[in-house]
């Protein structure tokens, strides 16, 4: 597999705060002692269209967002934990970002959109049709979709664009035609838009054939950890009839772990896979 862009992306990744719940939820077979979940996001540079985030993690109207009742039972599930020193603005000037020039949603669970809310300015978001349409539905409905009445309704105010809207494109030449085609986001194949259903609505991840990090595939949730996926090793079916589509999950992942055989020189990164995103040994 030859990258066929000539456009070499920097690759800068890290959590924007973290989750916990029991390791078993997301592992068929794991303890069910308590694990903690990092709230993943990547910036990539590229030299003509600047700073694209991958997801945005966790941010202060996740709080506001989960205060009343019934959405409190989200972080009720899934208890957050977020400092004031772990907001997106301040890590992305941390780390010499300025602001971003497009902000790429995998899908639009909380704990992937909130953080863009801290942001001074939201620039262009994109995201697949699917998910924008989920936003129009009831509070009950979007609380069990993963996106509290809160969050819906400040991403139903911004002018979402649509990745059906991007260029479309052949996966093959990247070994990647098990998942149908993709779409270009920048226009020069640097970043390839794939389609990853079963968890959550219209989730997509991102293929990066040549960063400076070498290849790598941001692929949201579509598994937990990496190394579940080597394990071949599924989360339980009550977490993947709660989030999303059972048998889309399983057959996605099935597809990932074919690729990851074939392929196994190609970063997989998964949004909560403490591989991925390292945590601290002493975090709580």
């Amino acid at each position: 597999m030859q990258p066929v862009s000539e456009t070499v992306l920097d690759f800068t990744s890290f959590r924007v705060g973290y989750c916990s719940g029991p390791l078993a939820m997301t592992q068929r077979g794991a303890p069910w002692r308590i694990a903690r979940f990092p709230a993943g996001i990547a910036v990539l540079r590229h030299p003509e269209r600047g700073t694209i985030l991958f997801d945005t993690g966790y941010g202060a109207l996740f709080a506001q967002a989960t205060k009343p009742f019934p959405e409190r039972i989200y972080r009720w599930l899934t208890p957050v934990t977020f400092q004031p020193a772990d907001t997106l603005p301040d890590q992305l000037a941390k780390r010499g970002f300025g602001a971003p020039d497009l902000v790429f949603l995998s899908h639009l669970h909380a704990d992937h959109v909130a953080g863009l809310f801290d942001l001074a300015t939201i620039p262009p978001v994109i995201t697949s049709r699917a998910a924008i349409e989920k936003l129009d539905t009831g509070r009950i409905a979007s609380l069990q979709a993963g996106c509290p009445a809160m969050i819906r309704d400040k991403l139903q105010s911004l002018d979402l664009q649509t990745v059906e809207t991007l260029p479309r494109i052949s996966l093959a030449p990247y070994g990647l035609s098990a998942f149908g085609d993709g779409y270009d986001l920048l226009g020069d194949q640097s970043a390839l838009v794939v389609a990853l259903p079963g968890h959550g609505f219209g989730q997509t991840g991102l293929f990066l054939p040549a960063t400076t990090q070498g290849a790598i595939f941001l692929v949201a949730d579509a598994i937990w950890s990496l190394e579940a996926l080597k394990a071949n090793r599924l989360p339980p079916d009550m977490t993947l009839r709660r989030l999303g589509d059972r048998d889309a999950f399983i057959d996605t992942f099935a597809r990932l772990r074919a690729f990851h055989l074939s392929y196994p020189q190609v970063r997989i990164m998964a949004s909560h896979c403490t591989e991925a995103y390292p945590m601290n040994d002493g975090e709580v």
